[in-house]
């Protein structure tokens, strides 16, 4: 069973800009990262086929 805490925080605005950033940052590489991995799984299958 996994088992989870929720927390908060108390961020000052500069904080809180910050945090925002480097979720989003976070966010786009996870996104970039996938893609790449679906586009070379996509490409492994088509030379697959050949």
């Amino acid at each position: 069973m996994i088992r989870s805490k929720k927390t908060r925080l108390y961020l000052t605005p500069q904080q809180e800009t910050l945090f925002w950033q480097f979720a989003g940052t976070a966010r786009f590489i996870y996104n970039f990262t996938l893609n790449r991995q679906i586009e070379k799984l996509v490409e492994h299958l088509s030379l697959m086929e050949k």
